[in-house]
């Protein structure tokens, strides 16, 4: 048998720190816990059973369904002796799979909850959840936590994190999945894009179809982004920064409205060719049409097809196919459309008495004209969608990582009590009903929509307006019938890892997961009765199409969310 060497030692915490970072970002636990006990269990990983990923050398009990292998090793003795027995241990495919074991074996055990394991101030801190650990019976050495807290703080284990850290975990910490659209709300191929986190930046374009991905760093802060306006060679800030989730967030971005050059050409009857470039073309006026079922309007600098199809009662979609323009929908200042006669804003100079006005580029022969958003101080600025694209479920997102949870009448979860504010129950004194509709009701005002005001989760039934043909959507509030009876309700986050049939919705919601909680769990498409959105919310299209997300392990029944 080779030598165990410091290098080995320093490959094992390496090759765990990621695994042990993605199960941070899905549980919120300690990451830093993890490699400790995995550093103080395993001798630095030299006593890691062979050919098992089994990280904590978990025993498979009668519950362990996956596969297992049996091996020789020594054990105390009732006499407290050291005897060798045979017995069998789990394998997993993988560390990750056994990190994520680790972590369904303490939430399964209800001692380790009663410790507080998963309280708001000791869930995700080293030093808490090891002394809890302790407490809770996990190990018999009276001294396991502070020697857990010594084993991560010491020089070695230091030094592995961070040549872990400078390799970087890409494909399993969170991303930013961005789209980036026009003022036509079209996507943008090969839009450049600047990121920045913390002391990091870097650049990166759009796909054909405007997308992107960004890999955000797990604990690096918010994610700043900018887009490259091309007219005017400078990076378009956008408005706020987006904090990265264990799940994957989806960015939409509203760009400056593409640059185009414009001839100094007037535009002509409807068949007549235009002439050339003339210095005395600022000053004619534009052609005057004959009655049709169509005004002329001229496009003024600032103008958009959306603004225009606003002001005219359509939309820009009317006004770019009556208009024979495709997209990316350029329009410029100058340029004559036409706008249905039937909806024409009242009052509005018609374009027929109108002189077309264009600034000529002696140099050029052209006049550059950009038709953007532009901020106050007149730099392009873009719109970033993010913060009201479905803004309540940042808003869930957050009572998420607070850790809310059901905790009893001596000690009542003060989030729950506030959540009941929002129903027409009022604030409650104990935590111990049902709050999945006070939840969802709370979010919902906290995001300035209203909601039921019921604490009922049927409530919900004929609240608001149904989705598209009531199907699931991001942001969507599912009311769900279980088959054995009573109701439920929460909001749709995305579909669980791994399923693509549409057969599982995966949600985020309060009073559901293992301890009445507010939580990432799923449930049966089949059990959900309506879908539906608060009266006043537009979503977009690509909220139909939903990500991937991470799930607890939890059963969902009418017995888990009473």
């Amino acid at each position: 048998m080779s030598e165990y060497t410091y290098e080995d030692k320093l490959a094992f915490v390496k090759k765990l720190y990621c695994p042990a970072r993605q199960v941070a970002a899905e549980t919120g636990c300690s990451w830093e816990l993890i490699l400790a006990q995995a550093v103080q269990e395993t001798g630095w990983g030299k006593h890691v059973l062979p050919g098992t990923n089994n990280i904590f050398n978990i025993k498979a009990d009668a519950g362990w369904r996956g596969e297992s292998k049996i091996f020789r090793v020594w054990e105390m003795s009732t006499g407290g002796k050291k005897v060798w027995v045979d017995d069998l241990f789990r394998v997993y495919a993988s560390a990750l799979d056994s990190l994520r074991d680790r972590q369904r074996f303490l939430a399964a055990n209800p001692r380790y909850a009663r410790a507080g394991l998963f309280d708001a101030d000791v869930k995700g801190d080293l030093v808490s959840e090891a002394k809890v650990l302790q407490k809770a019976g996990y190990a018999t050495d009276p001294n396991y936590a502070s020697e857990l807290e010594e084993v991560y703080n010491g020089r070695s284990m230091q030094r592995a994190i961070t040549a872990a850290r400078e390799e970087g975990c890409a494909g399993c910490l969170p991303v930013l999945n961005v789209r980036v659209l026009d003022a036509g709300r079209q996507p943008i191929a090969n839009a450049k894009l600047k990121v920045t986190q913390g002391t990091k930046t870097a650049e990166l374009s759009t796909d054909s179809a405007g997308h992107a991905q960004i890999q955000a760093a797990q604990s690096g802060g918010p994610v700043s982004v900018w887009i490259w306006s091309e007219h005017d060679h400078q990076w378009a800030t956008v408005d706020g920064a987006v904090t990265p989730t264990p799940a994957p967030t989806a960015m939409t971005l509203i760009a400056p409205t593409i640059t185009v050059a414009l001839s100094t050409e007037l535009h002509k009857q409807s068949g007549a060719s235009p002439g050339p470039p003339d210095s005395a073309a600022s000053s004619e006026p534009a052609v005057v049409l004959g009655k049709s079922q169509y005004e002329k309007y001229l496009i003024k600098k600032g103008d958009s097809l959306s603004r225009i199809a606003k002001a005219h009662a359509t939309s820009y979609v009317t006004l770019a196919e009556l208009n024979g323009i495709v997209s990316p929908y350029y329009v410029y200042p100058g340029q004559i459309i036409k706008v249905p006669l039937s909806t024409a804003k009242k009052g509005e100079t018609p374009a027929s008495e109108v002189a077309v006005h264009t600034a000529h580029d002696t140099k050029q022969g052209n006049a550059l004209h950009v038709i953007q958003y532009r901020s106050e101080a007149d730099h392009p600025q873009t719109d970033l969608m993010l913060g009201r694209h479905a803004p309540w479920m940042e808003i869930a997102e957050r009572e998420f990582k607070a850790g809310v949870r059901r905790r009893g009448a001596k000690h009542p979860d003060q989030h729950i009590l506030e959540y009941f504010t929002a129903t027409s129950a009022g604030r409650q004194k104990a935590d111990t009903i049902a709050y999945c509709a006070a939840f969802i009701n709370w979010c919902m005002t906290q995001s300035g929509y209203n909601g039921s005001h019921s604490a009922m989760a049927n409530s919900f039934a004929k609240w608001g307006r149904p989705t598209r043909g009531n199907k699931p959507a991001y942001g969507a509030v599912a009311l769900v019938h279980f088959p054995e009876g009573g109701y439920h309700v929460t909001f749709v986050n995305g579909r669980p890892s791994n399923v693509i049939n549409g057969r599982l919705v995966a949600t985020l919601g309060g009073n559901q997961g293992h301890a009445h909680e507010v939580s990432h769990s799923k449930l049966p498409a089949s059990w959900v009765v309506h879908y539906r959105f608060p009266v006043g919310y537009v979503e977009l299209d690509e909220d139909y199409e939903l990500d991937e997300v991470q799930v607890d392990s939890a059963a969902m029944t009418a017995g888990s969310t009473r």
